[in-house]
């Protein structure tokens, strides 16, 4: 038993001294980020092909989402701030101002509806976060950063099936297409 209480010991010793190193140490910010990782799941960068075990843990990295499930299982804002829902079929959201993606284009309303408007679409069907969006008929952008969401029949789970929908960058989405978008996400 002594053995085993020394080698935990000798465990958390070493555990609290790399710590203290990160912590300590100075952090020199070029203003890229690098994520080194051994393999891509399926589908590579493609957000929209999985939403499950351990792809999500990849779209967690690489792309926001409108709302999250805190951890107390709270749907909260993530890329909109607000919504409300204006009636039985009409959902509002209001997007957080300044976000950009990595590549400059705005995170916007558009960028919102752009993404929706693609997994709504024959194309965008085949993946597997358009799960999330089968009650959405269409999506309309009100101004810059106010996006309205209409759904074919009274969704009051709209809020919590777009903590699933991860938001691309429409023009560069658009300019290379889904696979070297997937590729090449930015």
């Amino acid at each position: 038993m002594k053995s085993l209480f020394s080698f935990i010991g000798i465990c958390l010793s070493s555990f609290a001294s790399v710590m203290a190193v990160s912590l300590i140490s100075p952090c020199h910010a070029s203003g890229t980020i690098r994520i080194g990782m051994e393999s891509m799941p399926p589908g590579n960068a493609n957000p929209h092909t999985s939403g499950g075990w351990p792809p999500i843990f990849v779209w967690e990295a690489f792309f926001d989402t409108m709302t999250a499930l805190n951890p107390n299982g709270e749907i909260v804002g993530e890329l909109a701030e607000s919504w409300v829902n204006e009636d039985n079929m009409t959902w509002v959201f209001r997007m957080r101002e300044g976000i950009r993606f990595s590549n400059g284009e705005p995170m916007d309303a558009s960028a919102a509806a752009s993404t929706i408007r693609y997994l709504l679409s024959e194309d965008g069907r085949v993946f597997s976060g358009y799960r999330e969006l089968q009650t959405v008929d269409y999506v309309t952008v009100r101004d810059p950063m106010t996006l309205e969401v209409k759904t074919k029949q009274p969704d009051s789970m709209i809020p919590g099936r777009f903590a699933g929908l991860r938001i691309h960058p429409p023009k560069y989405f658009a300019d290379v297409g889904p696979s070297a978008f997937a590729l090449a996400p930015h």
